[in-house]
């Protein structure tokens, strides 16, 4: 049994984002073969609620530190705005007062911010996970730009890409959540091994329910809307793709559902057309019901929950490459791949449309998620990374 400290910028919890929601369900796998302690960020009330779910989960300590960003200017320029909101001296404080106070064997950070704190090389096994590689999202959106605003993100491009490999360096290991992300790290002479964990899914509690029925014409987007590359793929969907689909099978109707829908995704909300849910408390029902679970997503990277989740409930999935980069997803077998705002909707009317169609794209979507993307050979994927670092450690000692 080793004894882990989650260091994360949020904490870990069911229903407020796919990250969240990552952490937690490793949290609670690995806490039944090791002492998990979290130290993590809250920015509301719900501290005392937080801490018991947390501990329902397995972790035998929690500490959570309100935040308040450290927001003095940085002269020389080279700390991401991204990273200055989770500057907190109160944070640096917990830290190292909690490995004075605790043995933990292992730091396992979460998120790029959180990599600030980590001490000294050497001092304790560390790990890494970038949940999105902030290089690769600025050189995506300044692809996308002109004038002015590609010169701000190719400097805020440079700003990031300092930062990553800096300190990337300073860890024992760097996870990242989708191949192409670790490939690009090593392109860029990141020194340090690096693993891909990819995002996952409870395959069990997703099974598909027997007996349920349907809706005809339903098209489910499922994001947390507090992120804004879900916000322009909700746009698209309501405005662009979906008026299409409706051209050709006039019953399609989408729900958009998600925690935090902004005032412009819920501006998207039309009687018969578009319904915007906010948070649901069981995913489940919506993913049984939708004929199509659409990824429409253009912008940003990492976390690709909402594919993994639709397989594993066995569901069609209808994405862009971009919304499944990363995933071991074959167009036509597993999922329907489009890129633009027509073809998107020719795929979405074909899964409304035709039934041994989606039964055969749910099934394929099950046996990926089943074999590749269970909770469980996740975490123990992380076990194992573990137990080498502890291995090398002792080793050297």
């Amino acid at each position: 049994m080793a004894h882990l400290l989650w260091l994360t910028p949020f904490p870990p919890a069911a229903g407020r984002s796919a990250g969240a929601g990552r952490m937690l369900e490793l949290i609670r796998r690995l806490a039944h073969r090791h002492r998990v302690d979290v130290l993590s960020f809250v920015d509301d009330e719900g501290e005392a609620e937080t801490e018991r779910a947390l501990r329902e989960a397995g972790a035998a300590g929690v500490r959570l530190v309100r935040r308040r960003p450290d927001r003095r200017p940085d002269w020389l320029g080279l700390r991401p705005a991204a990273v200055a909101e989770y500057r907190d001296p109160a944070m640096a404080g917990a830290l190292a007062d909690t490995l004075a106070r605790e043995r933990s064997d292992v730091l396992q950070v979460e998120y790029t911010p959180m990599a600030m704190y980590a001490p000294g090389r050497g001092a304790i096994r560390m790990v890494w996970t970038i949940h999105e590689l902030g290089t690769a999202r600025l050189r995506r959106e300044r692809a996308r730009r002109r004038g002015p605003v590609r010169a701000l993100l190719a400097y805020r491009g440079l700003q990031m890409l300092h930062f990553e490999l800096s300190h990337a360096a300073r860890f024992d290991r760097v996870v990242v959540i989708a191949a192409d992300e670790a490939d690009e790290l090593r392109r860029r002479g990141a020194g340090v091994p690096l693993d891909v964990s990819p995002m996952g899914a409870d395959t069990r509690a997703l099974a598909p329910v027997p007996g349920v029925v349907e809706e005809p014409g339903l098209v489910v987007f499922v994001g947390f809307f507090g992120h804004e590359p879900n916000v322009d793929a909700a746009r698209w969907l309501a405005t662009d793709v979906l008026p299409r689909v409706r051209a050709v099978v006039p019953g399609a109707h989408a729900a958009l559902v998600g925690r935090d829908p902004t005032p412009a995704v819920e501006a998207l909300a039309a009687p018969g057309a578009v319904e915007v849910t906010g948070f649901v408390p069981d995913l489940r029902p919506w993913l049984a019901r939708a004929q199509a679970v659409v990824v429409p997503v253009r912008e940003g990277g990492g976390v690709r929950g909402k594919v993994v989740e639709a397989w594993a409930a066995g569901r069609p999935v209808v994405s862009t490459r971009l919304g499944c980069a990363g995933l071991d997803a074959r167009d036509g077998e597993n999922v329907l791949l489009a890129e633009d705002a027509d073809g998107l909707a020719r795929q979405i009317a074909r899964c409304l449309r035709d039934a041994t169609l989606r039964r055969a794209l749910g099934a394929r979507g099950r046996e990926t998620a089943v074999a590749r993307y269970d909770w469980d050979g996740i975490a123990a994927a992380h076990d194992a990374m573990y137990a080498e670092l502890l291995d090398r450690r002792g080793r050297a000692a």
